[in-house]
């Protein structure tokens, strides 16, 4: 009976709201979204009979319900000149059946590791000769900027709801990596206890030979369904800290705030997005000055003048002077906010903040908990993030590449330029979750950087562009015998 309250009363809290809410979305991701909630019917069965988390999915589900993901269109994503670009830039022949499968299996090892690793699989596959260093780079970052230039208009997150006051539904996103997840939060009340629950699907790219184009759908990921619950939560807020460390023999160290100590995080108004908020009100502001002219008359005998809204022909004596600002300030409070306007964009942000592809500024939005994270690496480089924060099961973390160990897999002239003119930045994204089998608490997520473009004779860098992320897994080292 408890657990038909909450369902209801999670109907109810939703009201008439989400319809608004849902007709905002995003196509591509309301798309996504639909296509995944389709594919989840044996996840939702199975629910039914799961006594202990099934009811958070059920809960979910209905919060999805209420939203009207399961009426959304499921219409085909598809990148109409991706496949005739890629063609050209690699080289292959999409007519012939075993270089389009080829293609298609270097996409889906794209989402796996890095493009230049793909581009050695895809060449031996082909049987061609291997690439030079030089020209996997070039070919790399030449892809790169072609599958990121292919998605650049198409939205990559979305919110539904409010998170102090009911559930809310994030979409999100990562079409590098072919990574598309929603999100249900609900932040619980006298009626309903919170919980989460995590939807995944993959949806890499994949070519279709009759169409000749690129098309992108979801489907489910190994794990497609993942509840978090109250007590999960406090679990993880209990067991989340101390040492953990990567396949690679990394040492992590997560420390808890008790122990980080106080350390302000930068107030908002710092942030790039909140100077990009303010700069596109200013431009709001100066348009609707601009547009507040009027029809100006002046009566040549009288010198009166008179302003009109709407123009409307005088007779002699009077003389159209044109059109001028309402007010007689005008000008000069324009000249003002381009002037507030021009030093806000003069303003230097660190890359770190300028970009934000791991939602940093969000979490910080939503509550989140300074925290501490040091690394020290197998080789022997350590450091620390300049800032990272926790909010319930999400850790989020960035700092400035500022020491020559952080960069690897570069040539050392170009180390030597991005630290000292760029700031190179790094980001961190990490889920905590509960493992359904084992009961063992798991960290995963994604380490972001910037791909950087540089001369393949002088080495000169040229640009430090398009963010790009790889797989980042923690796991608990093996205890030490006693």
């Amino acid at each position: 009976m408890q657990k038909r309250l909450r369902t209801w009363v999670t109907i109810v809290l939703l009201g008439a709201a989400p319809q608004l809410q849902a007709a905002a979305v995003p196509s591509n991701l309301s798309s996504l979204a639909s296509g995944l909630y389709r594919s989840l019917d044996s996840e939702f069965k199975q629910a039914a009979s799961d006594k202990e988390r099934g009811w958070a999915i059920l809960q979910a589900q209905q919060v999805l319900r209420q939203y009207g993901v399961h009426r959304w269109a499921q219409s085909e994503i598809t990148l109409p000149e991706l496949a005739d670009s890629i063609a050209a830039l690699l080289k292959i022949d999409l007519s012939k059946p075993n270089e389009a499968e080829a293609l298609n299996h270097f996409l889906l090892q794209i989402s796996e590791g890095d493009t230049e690793e793909a581009l050695d699989k895809l060449y031996i596959s082909l049987e061609r000769a291997p690439l030079s260093d030089d020209e996997q780079r070039q070919l790399s970052e030449q892809f790169n900027k072609l599958h990121s230039d292919s998605f650049s208009t198409m939205e990559k997150s979305h919110r539904l709801g409010d998170s102090e006051t009911e559930p809310t539904v994030d979409l999100m996103w990562e079409p590098f990596d072919g990574d598309f997840q929603v999100l249900v939060k609900e932040p619980g009340s006298e009626y309903v206890e919170p919980y989460q629950a995590r939807f995944r699907a993959d949806t890499m790219p994949h070519y279709d030979t009759d169409k000749n184009l690129f098309s992108v759908d979801a489907q489910p990921a190994a794990q497609p369904v993942i509840p978090t619950l109250a007590e999960d939560l406090e679990y993880i807020d209990r067991e989340i800290y101390g040492d953990w460390q990567t396949g690679e023999g990394h040492r992590w160290k997560i420390v808890s705030p008790d122990a980080a100590g106080e350390k302000d995080l930068p107030e908002l108004d710092d942030t790039l997005s909140s100077r990009a908020a303010r700069i596109t009100a200013l431009d709001e502001e100066i348009a609707t000055l601009q547009a507040s002219k009027v029809y100006q008359w002046r009566n040549l005998e009288t010198d009166e003048i008179v302003k009109q809204e709407k123009f409307r022909r005088l007779k002699e004596p009077w003389f159209y002077e044109g059109q001028v600002y309402r007010e007689e300030n005008t000008e000069t409070e324009i000249a003002r906010l381009e002037e507030e306007r021009r030093l806000l964009a003069e303003q230097e942000v660190p890359l770190v903040q300028q970009h934000d592809p791991v939602g940093f500024d969000n979490v910080q939005q939503e509550g989140a908990t300074n925290i501490d994270i040091h690394v020290i690496e197998a080789g022997g480089c350590s450091y620390s993030y300049d800032q990272a924060v926790i909010t319930g099961s999400s850790i989020r973390a960035r700092r400035t590449l500022v020491q020559q160990c952080d960069i690897i897999n570069l040539p050392q002239t170009v180390i030597d330029q991005l630290l000292a003119s760029w700031s190179p930045p790094e980001w961190i994204e990490l889920e905590a979750e509960i493992d359904l089998a084992g009961g063992e608490l798991r960290v995963e997520g994604k380490k972001w950087r910037m791909h950087v473009t540089y001369g393949s004779m002088d080495y000169k860098v040229g640009n430090i562009h398009t963010p790009y992320s790889r797989t980042l897994s923690l796991f608990r080292p093996p205890r030490k015998a006693p």
